[in-house]
């Protein structure tokens, strides 16, 4: 059952890294991105607690997705203000940074509990 539960985690680390890429340059891209780290994030604290619950290093993990989430909650927030697109991509921009590092940083976890 567990190894489920690793394998969806996966999956859908590789579809917020797509969606991110992808989706979060507008405003309803970015409510897509909110949803996909949001359902992200829950699979990810199951996984946490079933694989790493002693490591220092997976606080690391979950503090990057849960502040990518948190860039792209404010990206969308922002975006819909009138003259404030120009800060909303460059939290977006942010937010697939934060992305990117947080599945580098799960991807090194997923090896070492293999």
């Amino acid at each position: 059952m567990s190894q489920y539960v690793l394998d969806a985690h996966f999956i859908v680390a590789a579809l917020v890294i797509l969606c991110a890429l992808v989706f979060s340059w507008n405003t309803m891209g970015r409510r897509v991105m909110v949803a996909v780290t949001g359902l992200q994030f829950l699979v990810g604290l199951i996984v946490a607690g079933v694989y790493h619950p002693s490591s220092s290093v997976i606080w690391f993990h979950i503090g990057g997705a849960l502040a990518a989430m948190v860039a792209y909650i404010f990206a969308r927030r922002i975006g819909e203000r009138p003259g404030k697109e120009g800060l909303a991509i460059v939290l977006s921009i942010l937010g697939l940074l934060l992305a990117l590092g947080t599945f580098s940083l799960g991807i090194t976890l997923a090896r070492g509990s293999m």
